[in-house]
């Protein structure tokens, strides 16, 4: 299964050779390339064992809602999102139930329902619990949220919480009424209550594992979603950023070809690592390097490899990260023995495009 990075840096190369070749603004390649990502995940829910709609429905729902999240997306909101999914869905069973209760009152009248209701919405304090003394983890993520993220947590909660239902009403419908079919077709002369209210525990019995698969899956993918897109737009948006200074630590260290002879997937390639080594320091540089010359391997020429592996190894020795270097050699696919320094020493070439 391919990594959210790695995912990330793939659609972050087609949007940067796209604005490279194509003359593209940065909004008019990254816009578009996110809405197409946002919806692979989306389909995603189309290809689960549920036999409804429901995940693609959820997901489409949530994945729009949070899309404005993604330029300032941290960990902690990170972590607060997807526990929250998986909580909000807790109550999924009690949507079905208020559908069903309408469902067997039209179709059974003046039929006491005892109770009225088997379920009850969530408690406010599943989805908001108090951070004091607390070894809830939701709490302790939102904790760590600034004010406007946790301003923004309650208007997604408020959201999922009015628009899911509203927007999971025909499918509930349609299982309510698979469900009202079975109770007319086996309903008792006698003892009608009784019988009723088994039918009901025994439905919602199965509801509450329908919806727990439900949210595994709509909290999965929307947690890979968010990681894939923030990693996309911080990656495209940086380069966008920090061309300039990019260009020219590249530029230094590849003698004889400068960065507009170079193939062009190339040159995006070495752009983006580049970027990860020089501003984004938390990121280890044996993955960073080893990550753009599999990207390279993947969409460019036989020797791409090569060059995008000698060009970040002497980048990264000259910004002074020469211990990982050491633990870089191990991680080039096809070349476990060579070490990138002595690699970086060689003379640089490329392909023109």
């Amino acid at each position: 299964m391919i990594s959210t990075r790695r995912m990330a840096r793939e659609w972050a190369l087609k949007i940067l050779y796209q604005m490279d070749v194509g003359r593209c603004s940065l909004q008019e390649a990254l816009d578009p390339a996110l809405e197409r990502l946002r919806m692979e995940f989306v389909q995603r829910g189309s290809r689960t064992a549920s036999g409804s709609m429901a995940e693609e429905i959820c997901l489409n729902a949530i994945t729009i809602h949070l899309g404005d999240t993604l330029p300032d997306l941290r960990l902690p909101m990170e972590r607060v999102l997807e526990i929250g999914i998986e909580r909000i869905f807790e109550e999924a069973p009690y949507w079905q139930e208020v559908k069903l209760e309408r469902a067997l009152k039209t179709r059974f009248p003046g039929l006491m329902l005892n109770p009225p209701r088997l379920l009850t919405p969530l408690p406010e304090s599943r989805l908001f619990p108090p951070m004091q003394e607390t070894l809830d983890e939701l709490a302790t993520h939102l904790a760590q949220l600034t004010d406007a993220e946790r301003t923004r947590y309650a208007e997604f909660v408020s959201y999922a919480r009015t628009d899911l239902p509203r927007l999971l009403s025909p499918e509930m419908r349609r299982t309510v009424q698979t469900f009202m079919k079975q109770l007319v077709a086996e309903r008792p002369i006698t003892d009608v209550a009784d019988w009723l209210h088994r039918r009901r525990r025994e439905f919602h019995r199965e509801q509450a594992h329908r919806w727990r698969k439900v949210a595994t899956m709509v909290q999965k993918q929307t947690g890979d979603w968010l990681r894939t897109a923030t990693f996309t737009h911080k990656l495209v948006t940086g380069v966008h950023t920090h061309q300039q200074e990019i260009d020219e630590a590249i530029g230094a260290l590849s003698a004889g070809w400068r960065l507009e002879r170079q193939v062009a997937v190339d040159r995006n390639i070495l752009r983006m690592a580049g970027y990860e080594l020089l501003f984004l320091p938390a990121i280890p540089v044996a993955v960073t390097i080893n990550e753009a010359v599999e990207l390279a391997k993947k969409y460019s020429t036989a020797e791409s490899g090569r060059f995008v592996n000698g060009v970040l190894g002497a980048l990264a020795a000259r910004t002074g990260k020469k211990q990982d270097l050491v633990a870089a050699q191990h991680t080039i696919e096809g070349n476990p023995q060579e070490h990138l320094v002595e690699i970086a020493a060689e003379p640089l070439h490329s392909a023109t495009e």
